[in-house]
């Protein structure tokens, strides 16, 4: 009895469940024997999770060895037997692995979306691409708005922007694509400021007044106030020219 109670199970998961989602850690004390595809199975999308029902299509499963406490939260969590129903299926020779599934007439599936790779990583995946793809056809069609006043520094912005939505989309996973497309946009402007800057500074230097000369290009010296220290020099030099100019005065006095 004790050795039925402890022997080994399996479980085969495909959604949430997996590496990399939310439930996962359902499963963190768990040994991954496989990843596989298993045909037989539709897989369709809920929104927030897949669901799986017998079907002419296959899935890409994780296959997990579990134990007694395990299997019983995993129940919990499918909403076994209301939500999801469960049944063994084959993996490979002398191995067999629990799946959860729900019946084909199931209220939630009246208006489904069938996921044709029957891979819910991938399709997540795809799905982000697409959205990184949206954002950058909406930021080109607003940048696009203002094209008639948009600037040589606007337009190499909005290429620089362009260019990290297309990196972002192209880059695997969440992380990558965000990063991605902040990284490209965040450069873009840069440069398209560093320019405008730089325009700027050509249209100050060719639309500034010329400095005043006069014969031979000699510059016109530029009148200022004396501030009072320069005042009361030039007062001392003009007091010693007049007392020069009293004794020479007197001295010719003198000799006359």
């Amino acid at each position: 009895m004790e050795g039925l109670i402890n022997r080994p199970r399996y479980a085969a998961v495909y959604g949430s469940l997996r590496k990399g989602f939310s439930n996962h850690y359902l499963l963190q004390e768990s040994r991954l024997l496989h990843t596989m595809r298993v045909p037989g199975f539709t897989m369709y999308d809920l929104g927030a999770f897949p669901a799986v029902t017998e079907g002419k299509g296959s899935i890409t499963v994780e296959v997990y060895e579990i134990t007694r406490e395990t299997f019983k939260r995993l129940d919990r969590l499918e909403g076994y037997p209301n939500f999801y129903t469960r049944r063994k299926i084959h993996i490979k020779v002398g191995l067999k692995a629990w799946i959860y599934f729900v019946n084909p007439d199931s209220q939630f599936l009246s208006h489904p979306r069938i996921v044709e790779s029957g891979d819910w990583k991938k399709y997540r995946e795809h799905g982000r691409v697409s959205m990184c793809k949206l954002i950058g056809f909406v930021l080109v069609l607003c940048l696009l708005a203002t094209g008639c006043e948009m600037t040589e520094a606007q337009s190499k912005a909005m290429i620089g922007a362009i260019g990290g939505l297309a990196v972002g989309g192209l880059a695997k996973g969440k992380t990558g694509a965000i990063v991605g497309t902040l990284a490209g946009a965040a450069i873009g402007g840069l440069v398209g400021k560093q320019q405008q800057n730089r325009q700027q500074d050509q249209y100050s230097y060719r639309n500034q007044e010329p400095e005043p000369t006069y014969g031979y290009g000699v510059r016109e010296p530029v009148c200022k106030d004396p501030t009072p220290y320069e005042m009361q020099r030039e007062i001392e030099r003009l007091r010693r020219e007049n007392e020069e100019l009293k004794q020479k005065k007197e001295a010719r006095s003198v000799y006359m």
